[in-house]
């Protein structure tokens, strides 16, 4: 895989959006208004709980209900593990955002290393938030995270939710498909 052959569409939001009361940095947080109840140990380690894939199994059908006048995304296990250890990473090292704090590694850094067959990726993330509705409005109502989930080159993803860290919830979305250029 060459890096030539990637043009990678990630959205990097960087405003507040007041309308949906979210604090953006460059993924999106929200203050969940369904904060359920979890037990979620306080061991600073990455989670799945036994409604992580059922979140996930929700969040790929809204997103795809989204997009009912394009290709449906495809689950992609190669996105899927990229998706769960970047949720692993980002609670394990108390950390949330596209680019880590430290080592500057950035999307592009995590797409080159993986070994999916696309052209074209990107990544959504959200935190806090504890519903499939919650966390599709929430992108919805950010034009960046709008456009990764109705990219018509996108045509498949991996999507994981995990639990710990300083937000309980942890969701990210790696779509990718071929250029449509």
């Amino acid at each position: 895989m060459h890096w030539r052959q990637f043009t990678i569409r990630f959205m990097m939001a960087v405003m507040l959006l007041a309308a949906t009361g979210c604090n953006v940095g460059d993924g999106l947080w929200v203050e969940s208004s369904d904060a359920a109840a979890k037990s979620i140990p306080d061991d600073g380690a990455c989670h799945e709980l036994d409604d992580a894939t059922a979140l996930a199994h929700d969040l790929t059908e809204l997103i795809n209900a989204k997009r009912a006048e394009l290709v449906s995304l495809q689950q992609d296990e190669a996105l899927a593990s990229m998706a769960e250890s970047y949720a692993c990473q980002m609670i394990e090292e108390e950390f949330f955002g596209h680019e880590h704090p430290e080592t500057k590694a950035s999307f592009g850094d995590r797409v080159a290393k993986t070994d999916a067959d696309f052209e074209v990726f990107g990544e959504n993330l959200a935190a806090g938030l504890w519903t499939a509705s919650e966390i599709v409005d929430a992108w919805l109502a950010s034009e960046t995270h709008r456009g990764v989930m109705l990219d018509s080159d996108f045509t498949h993803l991996g999507i994981a939710v995990r639990y710990g860290g300083h937000y309980g919830v942890y969701c990210v979305m790696v779509a990718a498909g071929q250029s449509g250029e």
